[in-house]
């Protein structure tokens, strides 16, 4: 029997699919990345309600699940560089005492 809706099969070793992959809803990130799609620099903004004051960390990674670039980011840094990235797909993952949240971020080319 042929599962269309990848829900469970009684019987079945194959019944659904999974990712690994969970789409947040962005509202309810506590930070904001701009501009995205992104050239050349992302900036991070509410990061200070997010971070508390202290200081945070950044991961990007890239679309294979590579880490691309991290860093420890003071209280008072909001941006960081993207122009040795190549274009694509990426994925922020930002990390302080207020807990881990992960946002995508487009890179592209300037014109």
């Amino acid at each position: 029997m042929i599962n269309y809706s990848l829900g469970p099969v009684i019987g079945s070793a194959c019944d659904s699919l999974r990712t690994g992959i969970i789409t947040t809803d962005r509202r309810l990130l506590p930070f904001t990345i701009s501009p995205n799609p992104v050239t050349s620099e992302v900036n991070i903004l509410k990061i200070e309600e997010f971070a508390g004051g202290k200081s945070y960390y950044i991961k990007l990674i890239n679309d294979l699940g590579q880490v691309v670039f991290e860093r420890n980011m003071r209280p008072d840094e909001y941006s960081f560089s993207v122009m040795n990235l190549s274009p694509g797909l990426y994925f922020l993952q930002l990390k302080s005492q207020a807990g881990v949240f992960t946002d995508r971020v487009i890179k592209i080319d300037a014109d």
